[in-house]
């Protein structure tokens, strides 16, 4: 049997804030550091179970929520990731097609 005790999820963002550079300025950058912890270890006392269907309810409940948690962060990341992207391709093809006026 599986008991989920503790869960640490720990993971750092570096974002760059491109729009100065446009002006000829250093661009902005930021560090993002983010740590979620989940506990659920043994109270004071132990609670009866009064059904086996809650139990079986609850753990189904709370494996269901950790592992949404975990795919809704990745999807955070996955988009920034191509967002950001995108965004340097972006201004990679208008710098290449006007040449003039970035200089």
């Amino acid at each position: 049997m599986l008991w989920l005790v503790s869960i640490k999820i720990t993971f750092s963002l570096k974002a760059i804030n491109l729009e100065t550079v446009r002006h000829r300025e250093l661009p902005d950058s930021y560090d993002f550091n983010i740590m979620i912890r989940f506990n659920n270890q043994a109270h004071s006392g132990r609670i009866k179970q009064k059904s086996q269907l809650v139990w079986a309810f609850s753990r189904v409940y709370l494996y269901t929520f950790v592992c949404l948690f975990i795919y809704i962060i990745l999807s955070l990341f996955i988009t920034l990731i191509t967002n950001t992207y995108d965004t340097i391709k972006v201004r990679g093809i208008q710098s290449f097609v006007d040449p003039v006026e970035s200089h």
